[in-house]
């Protein structure tokens, strides 16, 4: 089981800044490719992108550590816990949520099933 890390607060970046941010650095950071000349220079940079993506992967984590501490563990009462967000889950009423959590509740008790 992994453990809330301290978080620390990113460099003034806006949400939607810091999605752009980490969205732009994927493709030189997960593109295969074979080690260049100045790998040291791509290693630092590699660094200085994953530190505010871990940034805010931990204040996510943080701001949900109480809704899934409940969480069932075993296959299927999780399916059972899982297919209860379509009636009790948050984003009630939105079409959006719940065409994508039926979809995703389908996908999860067709793979307990198999």
């Amino acid at each position: 089981m992994s453990r809330l890390l301290p978080v620390r607060t990113h460099t003034g970046l806006s949400e939607e800044l810091l999605h752009r941010h980490l969205a732009g650095t994927h493709p030189s950071r997960l593109s295969p490719a074979l080690d260049a000349p100045d790998w040291e220079r791509d290693q630092e940079r590699e660094l200085a992108a994953r530190r505010p993506e871990r940034d805010f992967v931990e204040r996510e984590r943080a701001c949900v550590a109480s809704l899934v501490r409940g969480v069932p563990t075993q296959a299927n009462e999780f399916v059972a816990w899982f297919e209860g967000l379509l009636e009790t889950g948050p984003g009630q009423g939105d079409p959006l949520y719940q065409s994508y959590l039926r979809r995703d509740v389908e996908a999860v008790t067709a793979q307990v099933a198999e």
